[in-house]
C-alpha cells in the first residue's frame, strides 16, 4: 500500500481518505456501531451490500434494551417510585445476560420485571429472540422470524 495514502491503526496499515475512495464499491463493510453509516456507504458505494454480523446486531439490540430500562427507571424516579427505581437499577445485568446463564437471583429479578413492567419485559424477550435466531438452524430461524 502506498504510504502516502495509508496510516497505522492498531498495528496495521489502513487506507487513508484517498485509499478509501479507491475501495471496490462491492466491498464496503459496516463498522462496529453501524448507526448512521449506511448513508455515506450508499453514497460512495451504491452497489454495496451492507451486512451486519450477529455480535453487533445483538449489541445494538442490547443497547436498545438498556435504553428502555433507563427510560423506565428515570420515569419511576420522576414519579417518586423509589422502590421500583431501585429494582430496575439492579436489573441491568440480568437483562443483558443470556437467558440460560442467569443466576437464580437474576431469574427472580426478571420474574419481578415481568410483573411490574410489561414494556421492559417485552424488550427483553425481543432481544432474547434475536439471540435465539443465531443459535438455531436456518430453517428454525426463518420460522422464528416469521412467527
Amino acid at each position: 500500500m502506498d504510504p502516502s495514502r495509508s496510516r497505522q491503526r492498531h498495528g496495521r496499515e489502513v487506507p487513508g481518505p484517498a485509499g478509501r475512495r479507491a475501495l471496490r464499491p462491492d466491498r464496503a463493510r459496516l463498522p462496529r456501531h453501524g448507526r448512521g453509516i449506511t448513508a455515506p456507504i450508499s453514497a460512495r458505494c451504491p452497489d454495496a451490500t451492507i451486512c451486519l454480523d450477529p455480535f453487533h446486531l445483538i449489541k445494538l439490540a442490547t443497547d436498545a434494551l438498556d435504553e428502555i430500562r433507563r427510560e423506565v427507571w428515570n420515569e419511576a424516579r420522576r414519579q417518586g417510585q423509589r422502590q421500583l427505581a431501585r429494582e430496575l437499577k439492579g436489573a441491568r445485568f440480568a437483562l443483558w445476560k443470556n437467558a440460560e446463564r442467569l443466576t437464580e437471583r437474576q431469574q427472580l429479578k426478571l420474574a419481578r420485571i415481568q410483573q411490574i413492567n410489561k414494556r421492559l419485559f417485552r424488550a427483553y424477550l425481543l432481544a432474547q429472540q434475536l439471540r435465539q435466531i443465531y443459535r438455531v438452524p436456518y430453517e428454525h430461524a426463518v420460522v422464528l422470524l416469521d412467527g
